[in-house]
């Protein structure tokens, strides 16, 4: 059975396996409630007229609370009468409740011993304020709260330095010891906090209930404070000031507090899950660091990119920086924006900024220009050809391009002249010997660098357009040919990039531009191939660099 007792010989025939249920706390997060008496906490036995959630309020005030003064203060109230308000909330009357639950606390006149936990990211309470039939005392100290033996305390911790580490302790040991007022260690006659525990919230949970819970409970409390109250006197209120021992880094904190009768095996506890102010100060840039790419994304001119690479770019920063969503002004799709030269800000809630450069994100790849040009009878897609020199555009250098626009629109250029019509041929505008047809009527003559396009209504009529269809298409040279990049240029840009890199040692800086230089660069096609061999060997660098950066933070 659930949180049984050491007495556990009259139980009533009610007793059913307990569960636990999860409802909206009293201080706006979760609360876990649970019951060992019934299978239903929300209402613990027919004769009840509240739950558990209702017999156990956990009232937290943070209203001071501050960085430099993080000081919690915690009212517990157990058993006592509530008013309802109009919005369906509770607030306590400060009588005792002689309807409510006065039956079951007080069962077979047996005396309520009501506790409540101290989480490991606290001090021990700098003040303690009781308030009972008996009236109302302020303790500060433990010697003060632990005057009477119808009030006990446990802890885990036994020493100052077990204290301040905020470690597991020795929670099975007997003795305590009290970081605020330097107490201890000192004997608890009464148990370890295991000991108190196991007598007051059950040595396990079952099925049906929030076994993650009661761990954490177990797991996260460093003392436990019970007071054991008298069999008349229902209704006790606790108020415990505490202080957080890391604000900057403690956001939330669970809170256990519970009713535990003895003698008829009753155990009632509430698990509330409360957020902290934020008071860490430091400016979110200095928090937090965008991941960068495993891998730079190419494009086509990285002092201008495109709407579409821009767009690209900006998904891989979101896939790679999911933990920033909250961070970011405006989530992911609003908190990053991307230049024109591919560097991205991250724009973070406080309105501070981090960057990563365009050259970190992005490298000029060798990409080819596509553009349409049409005859009056077909549209045709031109691609540049890649070339040595720029300026000197060679017969080779036209061929290639030819067999290129062959290629790319299914026809092979055809220089023989034999199936030329006649009149075509003897007008004499495709005559030279790199004029070729393409397709059908269709014909191509060089004009210097350029090339044009048309068919029979051009070159055998010397119609410029037929209807108002033009007859033929001039193309430019930019849209013929393309400078490839020089490979010394190339590889001297991947290697300052390297050099410039902050996390390398000077032998793994050598290393990769060592590699760079043996990259072949002799033919056209590895000259072709080369700014992307260079920047596979940028992103080994770049990563091993990442690599290094997180080993001097650790």
């Amino acid at each position: 059975m659930i949180g049984t007792t050491i007495a556990m010989t009259s139980l009533s025939s009610k007793e059913v396996q307990a569960m636990s249920t999860t409802v909206v706390g009293d201080n706006g997060g979760t609360s876990v409630i649970y019951a060992n008496w019934d299978d239903n906490p929300l209402k613990t036995n027919t004769n009840s007229k509240v739950s558990v959630n209702d017999e156990i309020v956990i009232k937290v005030d943070t209203s001071g609370y501050t960085k430099t003064r993080p000081i919690v203060t915690v009212t517990y109230y157990f058993n006592k009468n509530f008013m309802q308000n109009a919005n369906g909330s509770i607030t306590p009357t400060g009588t005792n409740n002689n309807i409510v639950r006065r039956g079951e606390v007080s069962w077979l006149g047996h005396r309520p011993d009501y506790w409540f936990t101290v989480p490991k990211g606290f001090s021990e309470p700098t003040s303690l304020v009781l308030t009972n039939a008996r009236g109302i005392n302020q303790y500060n100290n433990w010697a003060a709260w632990r005057n009477s033996n119808s009030r006990g305390v446990a802890s885990r911790y036994q020493s100052e330095t077990d204290a301040k580490a905020m470690n597991n302790g020795s929670p099975d040991n007997w003795s305590r010891y009290n970081d605020h007022t330097q107490e201890g260690p000192i004997w608890e006659h009464n148990g370890s906090l295991n000991w108190y525990l196991n007598t007051r919230a059950g040595y396990r949970w079952d099925e049906g209930s929030d076994k993650e819970a009661y761990e954490r409970l177990r797991n996260n409390t460093r003392s436990i404070y019970s007071d054991w109250e008298n069999t008349g006197a229902a209704g006790a209120e606790i108020q415990v000031t505490y202080e957080v021992k890391d604000p900057v880094n403690t956001q939330y904190i669970e809170l256990g507090a519970g009713v535990h009768i003895n003698a008829g095996g009753i155990d009632h506890i509430k698990i509330e899950k409360i957020a902290l102010p934020d008071v860490d100060d430091t400016p979110e840039n200095q928090k937090y660091e965008p991941n960068k790419l495993p891998a730079r994304q190419g494009v086509k001119d990285v002092a201008s990119l495109t709407s579409e690479e821009k767009a690209s770019l900006k998904t891989a920063l979101k896939e790679k920086n999911p933990l920033l969503e909250r961070r970011l002004k405006g989530g992911l799709e609003n908190g990053i924006s991307i230049a024109n030269d591919g560097t991205a800000t991250f724009t973070y809630t406080d309105n501070t900024t981090d960057t990563i450069p365009g050259k970190d994100l992005v490298y000029k790849t060798f990409l080819l220009d596509k553009n349409k040009h049409a005859t009056n009878s077909r549209l045709y897609t031109v691609e540049q050809t890649p070339v040595d020199d720029y300026n000197n555009i060679t017969p080779d250098d036209r061929k290639r391009a030819d067999a290129k626009l062959g290629e790319l629109n299914g026809f092979t250029p055809d220089y023989s002249k034999s199936n030329y019509p006649a009149g075509l041929f003897n007008r004499t505008r495709v005559k030279a010997e790199s004029d070729y047809k393409m397709v059908d009527k269709d014909f191509a003559k060089w004009d210097g660098d350029k090339l044009r396009i048309g068919g029979v209504e051009y070159f055998g009529r010397g119609l410029e357009e037929t209807n108002g269809v033009k007859n033929n298409s001039l193309i430019p040279k930019e849209d013929l040919f393309v400078q490839i990049p020089k490979a010394d240029d190339t590889k001297q840009k991947g290697k300052d990039l390297i050099n410039g890199l902050q996390n390398l040692s000077d032998a793994e800086k050598e290393g990769y531009k060592r590699e760079i230089d043996q990259l072949p660069a002799n033919t056209l096609e590895e000259k072709q191939k080369l700014q992307n061999e260079v920047n596979k060997v940028v992103n080994k660098a770049l990563e091993k660099d990442a690599a290094n950066k997180a080993l001097k933070r650790s």
